[in-house]
């Protein structure tokens, strides 16, 4: 995963060896690879799931789960494909036809639910109301508390979903909110599509944008100001029929994108004034400026961590109203519902695996003295970490500290106690579990209704636009400013 046991270069002192090539690049400011994903294998050390409903912020149509359906490698590509909810929870349940309810809340920390904003973690369907339970599974990828870069360069080589109304995304958000809550503290969106066909007038999986949000509250952001997209010629072959890597560079002077090298830009922002001048804060009375006193890089001078995911649909206006047969409008009710119900028109244009989001690799360099970078708590100091002094030309000497996959168990791990120990734990929770299934088929314990299904606790309605029923009065007046699918 990180230093030079897969990667595509290494460190060597003052040198740089690319494995690809075999040249080696002199210079004392030569990159150092930082941190490396192949795919050997779904890591869930560095990999973390979101477990919710919410949809994103723009009351997307899918929720985010983890199971090998919607997340899994096979023979080196990681693959986030979204799938029908029926298919898990029946078409009767999702549609509500008769009222149902479906939690998310977990039953371990290993699944528990990530955030309840939107009514995330628990909702209800019932036909009568076009209310729906999210009509599609999918899989968002992270690396907070994992993984944090502060400058350096990124590449994701990957293949983008075709079907309508897919949102593949490569993005990046700030590990802690330095400045405020989004947009204060920024967001780099490296890659969004959409998955409708070459020819859609925002652009189909022959095209993708780059975008960088920022501004002093939610209504202020300023993303218009720094966003571009970019078609691949006419004729020519699509996002989907071949890998491309996605690109960013990013230092205290500025960033940008790129596609598949360096001299293919798509959007460049250079830092050369601050962001509240630039979003001309300063004209609105009563507008406090976030980013005082720091460089011209803030809100873009923090660790970010990354993101992966497929999205579909919402209210944003990412899918423009009246256009290429869009059965749900953003500011009409019942989006979800009408959404799946329209489930003949949409669905045969996804295509089963080249609907995923495919994903070969993951890759960050930094040079030395460049910004931070953190991988499982473990800070690499102020830039790259420098190779081993003891390294010959010859050698391959690698960053520390050092994250590699491994299959093999922990140092004693083959003892008799522990095998005893694991024997018991392993009676325990199959117990649990097999507890846990009879208290779902009888509707869940006496006085606090089903877990999964109909009846039990009372539903309040929700009020306002809201798609979405939530399915206890606690979470209805959740509001948030989390922005994005």
């Amino acid at each position: 995963m990180l230093g030079g046991s897969k990667g595509r270069s290494v460190a060597m002192g003052s040198r740089r060896k690319d494995l690809v090539t075999g040249l080696a690049v002199e210079g004392a400011g030569a990159e150092v690879l930082v941190f490396e994903d192949t795919f050997e294998e779904l890591d869930m050390d560095i990999w973390e799931h979101d477990i919710t409903m919410s949809g994103g912020g723009n009351w997307e149509f899918q929720y985010y789960t983890n199971n090998r359906t919607n997340s899994f490698v096979e023979e080196g590509v990681l693959y986030l494909q979204p799938t029908l909810t029926a298919e898990t929870l029946g078409e009767e349940n999702v549609l509500g036809e008769k009222p149902f309810r479906y939690d998310m809340w977990g039953m371990w920390p290993s699944d528990a639910c990530t955030s309840n904003a939107f009514y995330g973690c628990e909702r209800m369907s019932d036909a009568g109301a076009q209310l729906v339970i999210n009509p599609i599974q999918s899989a968002r990828l992270r690396t907070t508390g994992t993984f944090t870069f502060q400058y350096g360069r990124l590449e994701v080589e990957a293949k983008l979903p075709r079907g309508d109304w897919l949102w593949p995304a490569i993005w990046l958000l700030p590990e802690k909110n330095a400045y405020g809550q989004w947009p204060a503290s920024g967001e780099i969106d490296l890659m969004e599509s959409r998955g409708n066909k070459p020819g859609y007038s925002k652009g189909g999986f022959d095209s993708f944008g780059s975008c960088m949000h920022w501004g002093p509250y939610f209504a202020l952001d300023k993303f218009e100001m720094t966003c571009q997209s970019y078609t691949l010629p006419k004729g020519t072959r699509t996002f989907n029929d071949d890998f491309h890597v996605f690109g960013l560079a990013w230092d205290e002077n500025g960033l940008f994108t790129y596609l598949d090298t360096e001299d293919q830009k798509i959007l460049e922002v250079k830092f050369d004034k601050p962001f509240f001048k630039r979003g001309a804060f300063v004209d609105l009375p009563g507008t406090h400026n976030p980013w005082e006193g720091r460089s011209n890089a803030a809100p873009f001078d923090q660790p970010f961590y990354l993101i992966l995911n497929v999205a579909v649909g919402g209210l944003s206006n990412f899918f423009a109203d009246g256009e290429h047969g869009k059965p749900w409008t953003n500011t009409g009710t019942g989006a979800p519902y009408l959404f799946a119900k329209a489930k003949e028109e949409w669905y045969p244009t996804w295509a089963g695996r080249d609907s995923a989001l495919q994903v070969k690799s993951v890759r960050v360099w930094q040079k030395p003295g460049q910004g931070t970078a953190k991988i499982l708590g473990q800070k690499l100091g102020a830039g790259a970490a420098t190779a081993s002094a003891d390294a010959g030309e010859g050698d391959d000497a690698v960053v520390a500290p050092t994250y590699r996959h491994s299959s093999g168990g922990a140092a004693g791990s083959g003892s008799t106690g522990g095998w005893i120990f694991g024997s018991l734990l392993f009676l325990v929770l199959a117990s649990a579990g097999v507890a846990y299934g009879v208290y779902l088929r009888m509707g869940g314990f006496p006085g606090i209704g089903n877990r999964v299904g109909g009846g039990g606790a009372a539903y309040t309605s929700v009020t306002g636009p809201a798609p979405y029923q939530a399915a206890s009065s606690s979470v209805l007046a959740t509001t948030s400013t989390q922005q994005r699918r």
